[in-house]
């Protein structure tokens, strides 16, 4: 019986055979399942301070919006209204500047809500961070998707302190839920195609879909066939999903997370076949030619609670859910694009600083007409130091305004006002600009 080849041409015919299957299986593994920098493993470390105030504001919004709130969609009358007024408050507590969208859906008036962060230098380029607020019928939505906008809330609060080169824009989008889904009365479709219409260029949006629910049970994670083969089993992770097209993003975003985050995390850039891939609001965006991914715990493959009237705050891991939400804040701030100072720029603040430091400083109880260099003194307060630093013991009480800072000390002195301006986010939609892209 002849089983190999006695010939060179034989040989030839045999290696090309054998390298079709190889040739496909690397096509497939650097397409759609290879990820940079590896997931977190082992035990997770300890809380910070701030991670410990995002769990605390995390449970707050959730049960504000699952239990005091409840069931969010038309069925239940006021309760998007009350959802719109409570995230707005939040956002311009803040110090965002909200606008909402207004449409109609048969007799009712439903709107989307949006706060934006302008940018510096790239101020036109946009990083989108979204979520639904409404939930099915009867479902409180602690996870699906109270987890969501709540992290969107938070994501804001942390980055707002910071200078950014693109613009970020946070979006809480309604009727994401059936019998909307996927429909032009989704809340996201409409959004995504006045985008489109005034030609914004979102050059990355990032959907928030369930991120609340977390097991480390061997066999509590679930996948559509054959994915079941290739990814763990157990549902402890973060996953970052988008499509062909977003694969750059979907990349980009998991290395800046796995950079950033000592948390588990999975991605995938989904073969465009795959319809699980599209559910939730990075879909309309897809319609619309802009790169975006969902980030999720992966719904119902992973909480079986979805879609019932037992998702509630008690089911979300919040401690995990915190740690999610830090990391993707920090994954947003690469996305965007953190303003750093040049060289000459940091040596005269440091000088600066320096001998303002050595500047003498008064009791606030005293008369303020003391003056120093000819300038008086005043309290610093809303002005921080690079990468949020505030120098010397006596920093909280007083520094001398940043001009005055600036002729006094001879130098340059950075300081950032965080308070924002306070105009409206979309006054000037009507610029043209650029396609999107990534980069």
């Amino acid at each position: 019986m002849k089983i190999l080849p006695h010939s060179r041409l034989g040989w030839i015919r045999l290696s090309l055979l054998a390298a079709v299957p190889v040739g496909i299986f690397l096509w497939f593994y650097f397409r759609v399942l290879y990820m940079p920098g590896s997931s977190f493993t082992g035990p997770l470390p300890p809380l910070d301070e701030e991670t410990r105030e995002v769990l605390t504001r995390l449970e707050t919004h959730v049960t504000k919006l699952a239990t005091e709130i409840g069931p969010r969609n038309l069925a239940h009358p006021g309760s998007l209204e009350a959802s719109l007024q409570y995230m707005g408050r939040v956002f311009e507590e803040i110090g965002y500047a909200t606008a909402t969208q207004e449409y109609d859906v048969g007799n009712n008036v439903v709107a989307n809500l949006d706060a934006e962060k302008g940018g510096g230098s790239r101020k036109d380029e946009i990083v989108l961070v979204g979520a639904h607020y409404d939930t099915q019928t009867n479902a409180p939505g602690a996870n699906d998707n109270g987890t969501g906008v709540a992290g969107a809330l938070e994501i804001a609060r942390l980055l707002a302190p910071r200078n950014f080169e693109r613009t970020i824009r946070f979006v809480a989008f309604v009727n994401e839920e059936p019998p909307y889904f996927h429909k032009p009365v989704m809340g996201s479709v409409v959004y995504s195609h006045r985008c489109r219409e005034r030609n914004e260029n979102i050059v990355a949006a990032i959907v928030l879909e369930t991120i609340g629910y977390y097991s480390d049970e061997r066999g509590s994670q679930q996948y559509p066939t054959p994915y079941n083969l290739l990814y763990p089993s157990r549902g402890n992770f973060i996953g970052f999903i988008g499509n062909s097209t977003s694969g750059p993003l979907v990349r980009r975003c998991i290395g800046l997370f796995r950079k950033n985050a000592r948390f588990p995390s999975e991605g995938i850039v989904a073969p465009d076949n795959i319809p699980d891939a599209g559910w939730s609001d990075h879909w309309s965006f897809w319609q619309e030619g802009y790169p975006a991914i969902m980030v999720t715990d992966t719904a119902l493959y992973r909480y079986t609670y979805y879609h019932t009237q037992e998702d509630t705050p008690d089911k979300v891991d919040f401690e995990k859910t915190a740690r999610v939400v830090v990391g993707l804040a920090e994954t947003v701030a690469g996305l965007a694009g953190e303003e750093k100072l040049k060289p000459q720029a940091v040596r005269r603040w440091r000088l600066g600083a320096s001998l303002l430091q050595q500047l003498p400083t008064e009791d606030e109880s005293s008369p303020s007409s003391r003056e120093i260099a000819g300038l008086p003194r005043v309290p610093l307060k809303g002005y921080r130091f690079p990468h949020g630093r505030r120098d010397g013991p006596d920093a909280h009480r007083a520094y001398p305004r940043l001009g005055e800072a600036t002729r006094a000390a001879g130098c340059l002195l950075v300081a950032r006002d965080h308070r924002p301006s306070g105009r409206n986010p979309h006054g000037s939609d009507d610029r043209p600009r650029a396609s999107p892209t990534w980069r």
